[in-house]
């Protein structure tokens, strides 16, 4: 079961207000310069190995890509030391888990997401969903937010990093779930597609250095401007 139609109501209340000013809410992410250091290198370090190799099936066989990806994850806040589920696996299980998928990436690694045809999008958020669900990333038994970074690495122009603070605060108003995994991630990837297509232009327009990344990374870079400048909300 999936959210409420009062839920589905201001979720595309605030897509329409995001994708009517995408420039602004980019803006303000730029303005306010949360991230840097070593997010934003390992970042860019793990998409030019990716983007190095002839597909994404290509770069999996790199340890090179792994080593960079690990090093992303860990500066992305995906692994805290003490208490806490907040901790990444081990850099041989996670090689193995993504590898075992490789047929699945190879499927996807041509799609673009804001360019799927309409009839496109429920099947490729189902196959998405499908490696979510079933990538060994993170201890936490929650999937979204750990193997959305991963796959974000691997199809950067297909699915966007999906947080807490920024997505999930979004598309629910909160940092948490209330909704199964897959409903929501179904919500919020559908709410994704919907942003892509109604700002090709600009967000073509928007590419380029730092985290302007990819097509999905620009969205989600709207998306925190967003967040940040609409709904007031910063990362604690």
């Amino acid at each position: 079961m999936g959210s409420s139609a009062k839920v589905l109501r201001r979720m595309d209340e605030r897509i329409s207000q995001l994708s009517a000013d995408i420039p602004r809410f980019l803006r303000v992410f730029e303005a306010a310069a949360k991230f840097s250091g070593p997010s934003l290198y390992f970042h860019l370090r793990t998409l030019d190995c990716l983007r190095r190799h002839r597909t994404p099936v290509d770069a999996l066989s790199s340890e090179e890509f792994f080593d960079n990806l690990y090093a992303t994850l860990a500066s992305w806040g995906m692994h805290r030391m003490g208490k806490g589920k907040t901790k990444l696996r081990d850099l041989p299980e996670i090689k193995a888990s993504v590898r075992a998928h490789a047929s699945s990436i190879e499927a996807l690694h041509n799609l673009s997401l804001g360019d799927l045809h309409p009839a496109q999008v429920s099947p490729t958020i189902h196959a998405l969903w499908a490696l979510v669900d079933t990538l060994s990333v993170s201890i936490a038994d929650a999937k979204i937010v750990a193997n959305s970074k991963v796959l974000h690495h691997i199809l950067p122009e297909l699915i966007p990093p999906i947080d807490r603070t920024y997505t999930f605060n979004l598309f629910y108003n909160r940092n948490s779930l209330t909704v199964p995994e897959e409903a929501a991630f179904t919500e919020m990837m559908t709410g994704f597609y919907g942003i892509a297509v109604a700002n090709r232009r600009q967000v073509v327009e928007h590419l380029g250095s730092g985290w302007n990344s990819s097509k999905t990374k620009v969205l989600d870079n709207a998306v925190v401007g967003y967040v940040v400048d609409v709904l007031q909300i910063e990362e604690e």
